[in-house]
């Protein structure tokens, strides 16, 4: 691929995944509404769900393994959520969050510079921590249809 096919395609790259970033976004903001209620709205979730799932196919074509092992441990917590093994609570959509910011610094970065990377330890121990059913504050299920129950 010569050099001007490659910056295309990386910018072709970057503009699907802020559009899926902003839908997730929308999405994530919509989740943390309903911590409060526990009523999270399975099509919320399955939308998030997709999104995490859509950037790591697109990560995956592109060989940029931290993002998608990234999207992948997000993709991995918000299913036990759908399933019903992990409580939905402020600690689980913090932990969300909190990916996504490192989701959207990585995709800022490669946009500059397509190896740019970023030390994902943190957060994927926190991801991993919230999928085990840990964090720092038990909560209960969702109580929507598709969503955790505890």
């Amino acid at each position: 691929m010569s050099d001007k096919s490659s910056s295309q395609a990386l910018k072709d790259f970057v503009s699907e995944t802020e559009e899926i970033i902003e839908s997730l976004n929308l999405d994530m903001v919509r989740l943390a509404d309903s911590v409060d209620s526990g009523d999270c709205d399975p099509d919320v979730l399955n939308g998030i769900f997709r999104g995490a799932h859509s950037i790591k196919g697109l990560s995956g074509m592109f060989g940029f393994d931290d993002l998608s092992t990234l999207s992948h441990s997000m993709e991995s917590l918000l299913d036990g959520l759908r399933l019903g093994k992990i409580p939905f609570n402020q600690s689980l959509v913090d932990t969300l969050f909190a990916a996504l910011d490192v989701l959207i610094k990585l995709i800022d970065g490669k946009n500059n510079d397509e190896n740019f990377t970023l030390d994902l330890t943190p957060v994927l121990t926190r991801l991993s921590q919230a999928a085990e059913g840990g964090g720092e504050a038990r909560g209960r299920g969702c109580r929507a249809a598709g969503c955790a129950r505890q």
